[in-house]
């Protein structure tokens, strides 16, 4: 994950990313933009944030049984993608899983298996070195009966399976779909040598398998990718400029050319003169020829502008898929990253022991509670209390209800008792009250009545003035300016709701 900070004066980012209030904290992730909301900032509550911005579903299938696991693998030769899957007892995928997955969409298909599988019978063999506690990744290429990289224990880390990622980003053949594969295959500004396979189709279909033994052993020794580059009229017919001197598209035969890679838009290519049909294919004698020109320099080259490059890994994604990600892009840019309706809309925590004991914690923010107490959410008070807390924006405040008919009145009857001076006090509906949790006392903003004969004239609006004609936005503002009226000091919060 990368990280920036900017200050607010910088107009054009803060409109682009609809921010109007500081602090504020946000996650851009494919393009689209979240914001934080939690009232409290810790490690826990951001990386949960973060966790939830990723649209882990959309880049992260989940299986259920070994079936599904080699329905997925057998898609390799349709796909040309990797295939990376996370065996985890948990039902959210770690994200040092999730992320290079997520950076890696392109080329790596991500998949998330659960470990109870372990225990059907008749697994293949190298699920036995698998626990059923600790995550273990899979990185499957052509092989669908075994996997190329098992990441485990020790090695089960960020750094690591980053790396792992980074460098595995294409199949031991691969097909040339995309330019992303293009780049990957013959790297930009390398002396390194890399090889097409060029031809008729069907007849690479047919000498696949040798050809991926022998990629595999080019690539051990000398480090080279080898691929193949369909340039009919379907698929990458551009190409045909270059190649039309070295292959003609009706021919039934193929050929190994070597390629290097001077710049982005300029690539040298040698003629191997390594031609066969159907009938004559010599694995031993093309990878000897391979070596001599890896060992040697190279004679007769031409020198072409690369041609453009069809993304055909982009045009073979579910149409389905695609309109939910139009539809969300268009969402997110209207609603998240408009600052203006963000900023309208304001959270109501549930008033329970979860929260009190979340600002109780030590080392919590010092935070305020701003309770309403109400009958039922119907209640005029409700709606005249969500009006007014809509023009306040501080980090310092959080905002909640108690509704007495349906939570009881438990807790204030408790808060009630827990008054250091003892006096009995009962709370009518519609008062507002300013919880300090850190330095344990509240302050009205009704003036609370002491006698219980007094609590007859029960009020059902928090609007306009109280008894001191102050009116809500100004008791606000003394309360952040620490100037508190009437505080009540408490032993202690209770906790008991029920």
């Amino acid at each position: 994950i990368g990280t920036a900070e900017f200050n607010i004066h910088e107009e054009r980012l803060s409109n682009e990313l609809g921010i109007l209030n500081i602090p504020s904290l946000c996650v851009i992730s494919q393009g689209r933009v979240y914001h934080f909301n939690d009232q409290q900032i810790s490690e826990a509550s951001i990386k949960e944030f973060v966790r939830k911005s990723i649209p882990i579903k959309r880049f992260i299938q989940t299986l259920e049984t070994y079936d599904d696991l080699l329905e997925l693998l057998e898609t390799s030769n349709q796909t040309n993608r990797v295939h990376a899957l996370l065996i985890t007892k948990q039902k959210i995928p770690t994200l040092k899983f999730v992320l290079p997955c997520l950076k890696y969409s392109t080329r790596i298909q991500c998949a998330l298996l659960p470990s109870t599988v372990l225990n059907t019978n008749s697994l293949p063999s190298y699920f036995k070195q698998i626990s059923k506690v600790s995550d273990t990744i899979l990185l499957f290429k052509e092989d669908i009966n075994k996997p190329d990289i098992i990441i485990k224990d020790n090695d089960f880390t960020s750094n690591n399976i980053h790396d792992i990622f980074q460098s595995n980003q294409i199949l031991h053949l691969p097909i040339i779909t995309s330019a992303n594969v293009f780049n990957l295959v013959c790297q930009i500004n390398s002396m390194k040598s890399c090889f097409l396979i060029i031809g008729n189709s069907n007849l690479f279909a047919q000498h696949q398998s040798s050809f991926l033994h022998l990629s595999k052993q080019l690539f051990q020794k000398h480090k080279s990718y080898i691929a193949y580059l369909d340039s009919s009229s379907t698929k990458q017919v551009e190409f045909n400029r270059i190649l039309s001197s070295y292959y003609q598209t009706n021919e039934k035969k193929l050929l190994i050319l070597a390629v290097r890679r001077w710049s982005d838009d300029t690539i040298e290519i040698q003629n191997l003169k390594i031609e066969f049909n159907e009938k004559s294919f010599n694995e031993f004698n093309i990878e000897n020829i391979l070596k001599l020109l890896i060992d040697n320099r190279w004679q007769n080259t031409k020198k072409y502008t690369l041609p453009s490059i069809i993304n055909f890994d982009q045009r073979n994604e579910n149409t389905f898929i695609k309109l939910i990600d139009q539809f969300e892009n268009v969402w997110n840019y209207r609603i998240e990253r408009n600052g203006i309706l963000r900023y309208l809309q304001i959270h109501i925590h549930d008033f329970n022991e979860s929260l009190l004991e979340r600002y109780m914690k030590p080392g919590a923010s010092n935070i305020i509670i701003l309770l309403l107490i109400a009958d039922t959410p119907d209640d005029q008070c409700v709606k005249d209390f969500k009006q007014e807390i809509r023009l306040i924006k501080d980090s310092r405040m959080v905002f909640s209800i108690l509704y007495r008919r349906q939570q009881s009145s438990i807790w204030l009857n408790e808060l009630s008792n827990n008054i250091e001076n003892k006096q009995s006090i009962r709370f009518r509906s519609s008062t507002v009250l300013a919880l300090y949790i850190r330095r344990k006392f509240f302050v009205s903003y009704w003036p609370i009545d002491n006698d219980d004969d007094n609590n007859n004239s029960n009020s059902n609006e928090i609007v306009g003035e109280s008894s001191s004609k102050l009116t809500f936005s100004n008791w606000i503002d003394l309360l952040f300016d620490g100037n508190f009226r009437d505080p009540i000091n408490i032993t202690k919060w209770p906790i008991k709701f029920s």
